[in-house]
């Protein structure tokens, strides 16, 4: 879960417009990393 809050740190400077585009994209990626590598017991 890590890596997901760093991600989600980090773009937070991407632009305002991105938020529903690329920004979500890697966002939902770092959750999903955080998922398989942490699986929930």
């Amino acid at each position: 879960m890590e890596i997901a809050v760093i991600i989600f740190t980090m773009t937070d400077h991407l632009p305002k417009k991105e938020d529903y585009g690329f920004t979500s994209q890697v966002r939902r990626s770092a959750l999903s990393i955080s998922t398989n590598i942490y699986p929930v017991k």
